[in-house]
């Protein structure tokens, strides 16, 4: 909190939060922007959270040719990846299993090639 009030009044004004904004903002890693591109164009439905169907189709399209695996490892990590159980995963949730599959499957660059191409901004 105390980085967060500048002047030490015990309050955050407006021109404090502002900074604190803008500096997280500033802060974002592109691996994040790269995941909330992808979230948003395998969200499909647009409702805020991708279920099983959608990010299987996410995987496919990004790894056509691992296409049986991508389907085991769905069924596999789907739970896991989804961590209050509610079947779906939101943006949070999504980010930490992009940077899974980033360790799974060596690098991001096709998916951040995937995210580029499929027109997600």
């Amino acid at each position: 909190f105390a980085e967060v009030d500048a002047d030490a009044n015990g309050g955050v004004s407006f021109d404090e939060f502002v900074n604190v904004y803008n500096s997280l903002s500033a802060q974002q890693s592109d691996a994040w922007k790269v995941a909330v591109r992808l979230f948003d164009q395998f969200d499909v439905d647009r409702n805020g959270t991708i279920n099983a169907a959608e990010l299987a189709a996410l995987l496919n399209q990004v790894y056509p040719d691992k296409s049986d695996e991508n389907e085991a490892f769905v069924l596999e990590q789907f739970q896991a990846a989804d961590s209050d159980g509610d079947g779906q995963i939101e943006l949070k949730e999504f980010y930490i299993y992009f940077e899974k599959l980033a360790k799974e499957y060596g690098d991001r660059s096709e998916m951040a090639d995937a995210g580029v191409a499929g027109g997600a901004e």
